[in-house]
């Protein structure tokens, strides 16, 4: 199964990030004391200047991270020295946790970092601190983050802490942002991203998808029963045709590149979107180039295997 990265908000999504804390910095790294019900979390968890990034591994809690829009309410690390008076242009990432058995997988807290950067470009941000373990800190540092000050203690943590500073405008744009509203691109999800090993199984022959993709890193190898096999780089899109007429693949997919990235479209969101009439003919033109029909009620659209 892919790595997902997702922005989320659901009840028992946060459960999980409040779970997968405690078991990485209570648990795994005896960085804070055990709480009664097992779940670690602060007021700004419930602040609406707070969003979530979750990553699943295989389905399970792997890795999180949260960023939050500096307001009249602080920062969660706005106490420290190094970080003082930043609050209200800044946006903070913290509390960034992975289990330890996940973090050498490819791709995965550079993936998280992404979208938190993302999440802070989307909302006009610029400044972005982070307040980090000394473990995480050249993480950040080989994505362009300066360090603001030495390592130090802070409350009850036992690591020291070290804080840095990264700037939206000197990372890379995502690929989405480069869609314009009128192409298919432009309805891929935000808030999801998708990784895979080379090798990994995309999509195989004989299943119904209630999603397409978008490649945005790495290449997909299509594979079909008859013909040479084809492979899909950034830009190209996954089970379109499949996607807009209902019908199921007929081929195998697999990453052909590790690290290869994902932006799922689903046909419903496209469909039922404020701009439909964009979106139909976004679709029309890839799948007349395919040789499918286009068809305007998704009732058809079966389960996603």
């Amino acid at each position: 199964m892919p790595v997902e990265i997702s922005v989320v908000s659901r009840p028992e999504d946060l459960r999980d990030i409040f779970r997968l804390r405690h078991e990485v910095f209570v648990e795994e790294e005896g960085d804070l004391a055990a709480t009664d019900n097992g779940l670690l979390h602060d007021e700004f968890d419930a602040y609406p200047t707070t969003t979530h990034i979750l990553v699943r591994v295989r389905g399970i809690p792997a890795a999180t991270i949260r960023v939050t829009l500096g307001s009249s309410v602080g920062l969660p690390w706005d106490r420290l020295d190094s970080l003082s008076g930043r609050s209200d242009s800044a946006h903070s990432v913290s509390l960034l946790a992975c289990r330890t058995a996940e973090r050498r997988k490819r791709g995965l807290l550079v993936g998280l970092l992404r979208m938190a950067v993302r999440c802070i470009r989307a909302d006009g941000g610029v400044e972005m601190v982070a307040a980090v373990s000394e473990k995480f800190s050249q993480t950040l540092a080989r994505m362009g983050f300066q360090t603001l000050a030495a390592p130090e203690h802070h409350g009850a943590i036992t690591q020291r802490i070290t804080t840095m500073l990264g700037r939206t405008d000197a990372f890379p744009k995502p690929f989405d942002d480069h869609f314009s509203p009128d192409t298919l691109g432009g309805f891929s999800d935000a808030g999801v991203r998708l990784l895979y090993r080379k090798g990994e199984p995309v999509l195989s022959q004989g299943l119904y998808t209630a999603r397409a993709w978008v490649v945005g890193r790495g290449s997909v190898v299509l594979g079909g029963i008859e013909g040479p096999e084809r492979v899909c780089a950034r830009g190209d899109t996954i089970a379109l045709p499949e996607l807009v007429a209902g019908r199921p693949f007929t081929g195998n997919a697999f990453a052909g590149t590790s690290g290869t990235e994902l932006l799922p479209i689903s046909r419903a969101a496209v469909l039922t979107g404020p701009d439909k009439d964009a979106a139909l003919r976004a679709l029309a033109t890839v799948a007349l180039r395919e040789d499918v029909l286009v068809e305007a009620d998704p009732a058809h659209v079966q389960k996603v295997a």
